[in-house]
């Protein structure tokens, strides 16, 4: 905002301008800032009585006594109220000093010496009598304080004073689905607004109005909100496939789903399955387990998500058993997961036919592989190391040199899970709800989706230069063998 004054025969304009940027911030400065001068100072004075300010409406009344706190250096709270006894109706109302009154001592418990006593039992208050009428008139104003006053180059840190706006919070979120932090997203709004002290909120006030925001937005619980959202992209889509699981108690403790696209990739690509459930990014603790296979530009694509509440084997049986049946009981070739005693039964019963496989060492050959092992526990005397020789035995499971005959795409096989948990943890933190990682979850597939379709238009404006071309033995062979 640019602040212009003009003098014309005595008389003094203020023109206020505000720049395009400004809609992001707006609605959190101050309104009391427009009464200030260049030089910072207060055009109203600090002494003023209110008392005769007529207002409309308790709102106005809380503005008008904040506004006069802001220059004056306090912050305001909401005091004591009456009723008409026989309408219900608001009849005095009274706002005071948040200094006002002390702090109630607690007997016992536990002692909280970082958090600090701001009370001081300060007299200043402000009373609005409402009339017949519905108006808010100031009927006393007490303007004593037994406390220090806040410069006003401080006000704005007064806790009366801070508020997100709703154009904030709005691009607060936008930023965080984005794949920008929060603090990214203030820095941004600090930018925006010319410093911290026109932004209006405080680093904390931001993250209590997100975690606000997402509690009232969620219909019930955040489980029943989510199974909602499934339910309805069900009903609109034939092909999306869901499945829960709730304990004793009726509360959800595993999850999966899909949608028709993830079935038809599974169906061109699915020999290859990477399935990891070493990421947490709820507020829940639960574990997600995505997925994942390769499409034919050597790019992640999603084949459906799950959500277990523990890693158990059955938890694991229960979620290889969805997605099985949601693929109509195609199974996959060969499936890489992490090191899961857990997972690994799972597999067996479920995915009996399928080739499991953990991380890869980079041995060519069986024989290679015996030699360099057996150098290993000779030269570190470890042959009675008990965790080495479980390594030992599941040998087929993570060295390449046996795993030949299997397709895996030349891939790691935490490589594709970790891209996707780097794609989603970006977006996500551990206070996100179930609801938040859906949206989030989407956001990533729409985009994984995007730079698929991309790649598959740029294949198609033309063709990929050829090996053979560079290989003159090969170029010669292909000239004696072609027939034109």
């Amino acid at each position: 905002m640019e602040l212009y004054v003009y003098i014309f025969d005595c008389y003094v304009y203020t023109v206020y301008v505000f720049s395009v940027n400004e809609g992001l911030v707006g609605d959190s400065l101050s309104t009391d800032q427009g009464d200030l001068n260049i030089d910072g100072s207060s055009s109203i004075p600090v002494d003023e009585d209110l008392v005769g300010v007529v207002v409309s409406n308790g709102d106005e009344a809380f503005d008008l006594y904040n506004e006069h706190a802001y220059r004056v250096g306090f912050s305001v709270r909401k005091g004591k109220q009456c009723y008409k006894a026989s309408t219900k109706t608001i009849q005095m109302k009274r706002f005071y000093c948040s200094k006002a009154g002390f702090k109630c001592k607690a007997d016992g418990g536990v002692k909280l010496y970082s958090k600090i006593d701001t009370r001081t039992g300060s007299g200043a208050f402000v009373q609005f009598d409402v009339g017949g009428d519905g108006l808010w008139t100031v009927a006393k104003h007490m303007k004593v304080h037994n406390h220090e006053l806040c410069d006003l180059d401080k006000s704005h840190l007064l806790r009366s004073h801070r508020r997100v706006g709703s154009n904030q919070l709005s691009c607060l979120k936008d930023l965080k689905q984005s794949g920008v932090g929060v603090a990214g997203g203030i820095r941004f709004l600090k930018h925006q607004s010319g410093g911290s002290p026109l932004v209006g909120f405080t680093s904390r006030d931001a993250y209590n109005s997100l975690a606000f925001d997402t509690v009232k937005s969620l219909d019930g619980t955040d489980s029943n909100s989510l199974i909602e959202i499934f339910r309805r992209r069900q009903s609109n889509e034939s092909d999306f496939f869901f499945d829960f699981e709730v304990d004793s108690d009726s509360r959800l403790c595993n999850f999966f789903w899909r949608d028709g696209q993830m079935r038809r990739d599974y169906e061109l690509f699915g020999d290859l399955l990477v399935h990891d459930t070493t990421y947490r990014t709820n507020k829940y603790d639960m574990i997600c387990g995505p997925f994942v296979g390769m499409n034919h530009h050597c790019m992640n694509v999603m084949f459906g998500c799950g959500f277990l509440k523990n890693e158990r084997i059955e938890s694991f049986v229960w979620l290889f058993k969805a997605f099985l049946r949601s693929m109509d009981g195609k199974c996959q070739q060969s499936i890489m997961t992490d090191q899961c005693a857990a997972m690994a039964a799972a597999i067996s019963i479920v995915f009996p036919s399928s080739r499991h496989r953990l991380c890869i060492w980079h041995i060519d050959t069986e024989a290679e592989f015996e030699f360099y092992w057996t150098r290993m526990v000779t030269e570190f005397k470890c042959h009675k190391n008990t965790w080495l020789g479980k390594i030992y035995d599941c040998r087929e499971k993570w060295c390449p040199a046996f795993n030949k005959d299997y397709f895996s795409g030349g891939i790691l096989p935490s490589q594709r899970s970790e891209t996707t948990n780097h794609s989603i943890s970006r977006r996500l933190s551990k206070t996100a709800g179930l609801c938040d990682f859906y949206s989030s979850f989407v956001s990533v597939i729409s985009e994984w989706r995007s730079k698929e379709n991309g790649e598959d238009f740029r294949c198609a404006q033309g063709v990929p230069a050829m090996m053979i071309d560079n290989v003159k033995l090969l170029s010669h062979a292909r000239e004696l063998q072609t027939v034109f």
